[in-house]
Order: structure tokens, then sequence, then C-alpha cells
């Protein structure tokens, strides 16, 4: 069963209402008309970037996860940078694993009242949205795809080099 959110309450870092529920997702199930079982996601996949400083310049490095859709657009990236391809896989793979575990998070950010999400897992954020939404039905949607997409999606093998001016936003700003 698909549940939608229960209840509205307000973060303690914002006085930002947020929407908080919690989904539950059996494999074939179909939730306000997003495949659960994976039939709209079939093909999606997770790509792993490696954030590569400019030049020879010191600077931060890590690996972060992007989830792609069949037609290559992000459907969520990975709520914080790891230090190596191989951390930033075991974490794929947690989340895989454990995906009817997770609790996803809606609201608007900051003063903009653009729609953001999240995905926590045992209180610790591991996906994020790619991007902030115009509309909560946007929102929404993305979200729904994103946990639809997560048990059934491939892994690369290996990174992708990505300079700094061209990586997804760095989690948490």
């Amino acid at each position: 069963m698909c549940r939608t959110p229960s209840s509205a309450h307000r973060d303690n870092k914002s006085a930002q209402p947020l929407l908080r529920f919690r989904l539950w997702f059996a494999v074939g199930e179909t939730c306000r008309g997003i495949a659960g079982g994976g039939a709209l996601v079939a093909g999606s996949r997770f790509v792993f970037l490696l954030l590569a400083p400019p030049g020879a310049g010191g600077g931060r490095t890590g690996v972060i996860w992007v989830l792609v859709s069949p037609n290559n657009r992000r459907l969520g990236q990975a709520g914080q940078f790891a230090a190596t391809y191989q951390q930033s896989l075991d974490t794929v793979t947690v989340l895989r694993e454990r995906h009817r575990d997770l609790t996803a998070v809606t609201g608007t950010a900051g003063s903009s009242g653009r729609w953001v999400w999240r995905v926590e897992l045992d209180g610790a954020v591991v996906a994020r949205c790619s991007r902030p939404y115009a509309r909560q039905q946007e929102c929404d949607h993305s979200l729904h795809r994103f946990l639809a997409a997560v048990p059934v999606a491939s892994a690369a093998a290996g990174t992708r080099t990505v300079r700094m001016g061209r990586v997804p936003q760095a989690p948490g700003r």
C-alpha cells in the first residue's frame, strides 16, 4: 500500500511547513499512476561522478551518485559526498536493499517558495532532489519516480570525472 502525506509539521530549522510521510513500496504496486514495480523506470541507473577540482590546485574531491532515468534525466542524487567510489557504491547498495524503510520529506526551500524533497534512512539524509520545483505536484511526481526507480535501477561500473563547475550542487547547500 502506498501512503500519501499523513500530516503537516514545522521543521525545527525553519518556519516553513514540511509534509512528512512514510512511503511503503511493494514491487508491482501502483501508487497514484506511478508504477512501484518499475514499469515506468525500467532502465534507470545509478551513475557515479568524481568531482575533480579545476587545474592542478587542491580542492575538495569526492564521489556522488546520481540516479538517472532511461532518457538520462536526473531523478535524484546522493545526500552527501563519499570519499571513494566503493563507499558511494556501498551507499547505493544499502539504499536499494532498504528501500522500504525510506522516509520521504517534502517542503519549500527558504524564501524562494520552490519545492524540494529529501529521503532519509534511520534519520540520515541519503538522497535529495537534483533541482527545486515550481509546483508541489511536480515535486511529488519527481519523488515518486525516484522511489520507484531505486529498487530496480542498476549501478554503473566506475566513475565519470566531472570538473567542479559541472557537478550537481553540493549536498547540504
